[in-house]
């Protein structure tokens, strides 16, 4: 009789651990399905979302291919990113200093001012628009898109206005949608210009603000 109860005691020990061992699991896999399901939320920074640790600029050649070389275009855009706009007197002040600047060649999302039936939402033509700008869960790491196009693109989507950048992601909050990531759109001529990439990227992260007009 000792015996027996000697076993059930370790059988019943065994059940009890492989029970601890079975919640533990069930409780990390829970965990990290929530962690990676967990929605971005604002990040009160000029990151402007919590997914994002670097100012990360993509660069992607859409015009001018002969023209253009998007590794160097990549360059240009880290120079600037690097060593001129930290000289700005509001870099510091708006928190660019706190963040390490990554610019690579390529962007994961379709320009949406290319896209048939899209308008700029600052612009008189907004009206005519038939698809908004995307709305997404999941934002892209990257600040801004660089989207390189001909001087004909450049004239059809700002219908003549002094503006290259525009809404490119926008995240919900109820009815509310907020822009946070921004797409700048520049002929190959002006984006091998290193006075105009600097304004402009001056511009599109709030440096030098102006507006809609330029003025």
């Amino acid at each position: 009789m000792q015996q027996k109860n000697k076993l059930l005691s370790s059988h019943s020990l065994r059940i009890a651990l492989l029970l601890v061992i079975l919640i533990i699991s069930v409780f990390r896999l829970t965990n990290h399905d929530t962690q990676a399901h967990a929605h971005p939320t604002f990040s009160g920074n000029m990151l402007l979302v919590n997914n994002r640790e670097e100012l990360a600029v993509c660069v992607k050649v859409l015009s001018g291919e002969d023209v253009a070389v998007p590794e160097t275009l990549s360059n240009d855009v880290t120079s600037v990113l690097k060593q001129q706009l930290p000289s700005h007197p509001r870099w510091s002040e708006l928190g660019y200093d706190q963040f390490p600047i990554q610019v690579d060649v390529g962007c994961p999302t379709t320009a949406y001012l290319l896209q048939p039936g899209s308008a700029h939402p600052l612009l008189p033509g907004a009206a005519k628009a038939q698809i908004p700008v995307p709305r997404v869960e999941i934002p892209s790491l990257y600040r801004i898109h660089l989207y390189i196009v001909s001087e004909e693109v450049i004239k059809q989507v700002f219908e003549g206005a002094d503006l290259r950048n525009a809404p490119q992601e926008m995240i919900c909050e109820g009815h509310e949608c907020f822009e946070i990531t921004s797409a700048l759109y520049l002929t190959p001529e002006e984006a091998m210009n290193a006075e105009i990439l600097r304004n402009r990227l001056e511009r599109i992260l709030a440096l030098n603000l102006v507006d809609v007009a330029g003025e």
